[in-house]
């Protein structure tokens, strides 16, 4: 989708803290093995995005 991008997130220009706040419960608090297919750039996983990712 596009809500998270390997080391960025999706553009929510008007709700950018719920969506930041939103990625955070949803996506990033899945196990850090998950898999992430973001609609646009290579794949990644939580662990990663965790680490590398300015947004979170």
């Amino acid at each position: 989708g596009d809500a998270i991008f390997a080391g960025s997130m999706g553009g929510a220009p008007s709700h950018y803290q719920l969506a930041r706040e939103k990625v955070q419960s949803e996506i990033l608090s899945l196990s850090a093995e998950t898999i992430l297919c973001p609609g646009h750039g290579p794949v990644t996983t939580v662990a990663e995005q965790l680490t590398v990712n300015p947004f979170f």
